[in-house]
């Protein structure tokens, strides 16, 4: 009977402490935000490079998910395309990925709509650098999220720094409509149409493949209404190197 309580005992104990570690591993991917007043859950994402190159797109689609109001927000002021819903969600993710960051890591953060800028004039950074981080995320609030998309400037940028990433993360809302050099020319009278916008991608995607290497791609899309294959596009794009595209719920983060 001592043998037989012994262990089950043990057993009951093996139980607790699995639970424990269970536990821990939810609390540990939860993320408290002061902004939306309640704990957010992400499935799926995770941001654990050596080198972090994290693109935010602040075009003018990156204010609402509706081609209406993204209009509307195109001839209203600075300021409110500042605050735009769509917009406050990106910035909102971007923070959320710099608060994630691996103890041992850096990361650079670039923000681009037609052309691409490293934020803040910060090339690296990690969590303990509090200065540089509120330079970058000072800069980031100045932005003004108007213009097109040339997502092949944001990625060009990202591959010139030093040390290379080894993972890429994109935030963004959908195919882009402008390109860089050797991009197809398909503009015309200030209007993309959808066939150009997938060659875009198509073109970016293949440079962008070409020269990262090993480095991973990982998109968070938030959709914008009418591109409705730009996650099979992105997807494509990023299972190449075991990357992933994560399409959030409105309320995350």
């Amino acid at each position: 009977i001592d043998q037989s309580m012994t262990a089950q005992e043990q057993k009951t104990r093996q139980l607790n402490q699995s639970n424990e570690d269970l536990e821990k591993e939810i609390a540990e991917s939860i993320v408290t935000s002061p902004d939306t007043g309640g704990e957010k859950f992400l499935i799926g994402l995770s941001i654990e490079g050596k080198h972090n190159a994290i693109l935010i797109d602040h075009s003018a689609s990156m204010t609402h998910d509706t081609v209406l109001e993204v209009i509307k927000y195109k001839i209203g002021s600075p300021s409110a395309r500042r605050s735009a819903p769509k917009w406050v969600r990106a910035k909102k993710a971007l923070k959320w990925m710099i608060d994630r960051l691996p103890e041992e890591s850096t990361a650079v953060v670039i923000g681009f709509a037609a052309q691409a800028k490293v934020l803040g004039g910060v090339n690296q950074f990690s969590r303990k650098d509090a200065r540089k981080i509120t330079d970058v995320i000072t800069a980031l609030e100045g932005l003004d999220p108007l213009g097109g998309t040339n997502l092949q400037a944001a990625f060009e940028l990202a591959m010139q720094q030093s040390p290379r990433p080894t993972d890429y993360y994109l935030i963004t809302d959908g195919l882009p409509t402008k390109g860089g050099k050797g991009a197809p020319k398909c503009e015309r009278n200030g209007t993309v149409t959808a066939n150009c916008r997938r060659d875009l991608l198509t073109h970016a995607a293949n440079k962008v493949l070409a020269g990262i290497g090993a480095a991973s791609v990982n998109v968070v899309l938030l959709p914008l209404e009418g591109d409705w294959d730009a996650s099979y596009r992105f997807w494509g794009m990023t299972l190449r190197n075991g990357g992933m595209v994560i399409s959030p719920a409105q309320g995350w983060p």
